[in-house]
């Protein structure tokens, strides 16, 4: 879309990359069992979202959606510690998953490119991102499974 609409074309694979960390956070604290808990932490969720929709307004700039998803998943990586410390060893692969994408900041800030027209720091981001999918699949596959064998 960039291609054809400009900086414009942006606003929809952003809007839609804060959406999905809130999504990652949101299904990680989907079974504390604290209802006061788990409705602060959503509130805190949904005010991180809309901070960061305000910050894209007054300055159109993929930094704000870096460090909301970077703080996004640096929230996950403690709620996944805690758990696999209490015994759910499935949550480790969130703990490696969220550590690759960590991984893209100095891909990203430093501008480290392979070759700057056919595989630059976007294309090495993504394939991160794509491994660290992977990583969450396998933990959430493993999650899974638990829950089928205890029920």
């Amino acid at each position: 879309i960039f291609n054809y609409t400009g900086m414009m074309g942006k606003i929809p694979n952003w809007s839609l990359g804060i959406l999905a960390a809130a999504c990652a956070e949101i299904a990680m604290i989907s079974d504390i069992e604290e209802e006061g808990k788990k409705r602060t932490l959503l509130a805190f969720i949904r005010s991180a979202v809309f901070a960061s929709f305000v910050m894209l307004l007054f300055d159109f700039d993929f930094k704000w959606v870096m460090v909301q998803i970077a703080i996004k998943f640096l929230f996950i990586i403690i709620i996944a510690y805690s758990r696999r410390k209490a015994g759910k060893e499935g949550y480790k692969n969130f703990i490696i998953g969220a550590v690759i994408l960590f991984l893209m900041a100095p891909v990203k800030i430093g501008g480290i490119d392979i070759h700057p027209a056919w595989f630059n720091r976007d294309d090495i981001a993504h394939f991160l991102m794509l491994a660290a999918y992977w990583y969450f699949y396998k933990g959430a596959l493993l999650g899974e499974s638990r829950e089928q064998a205890t029920a």
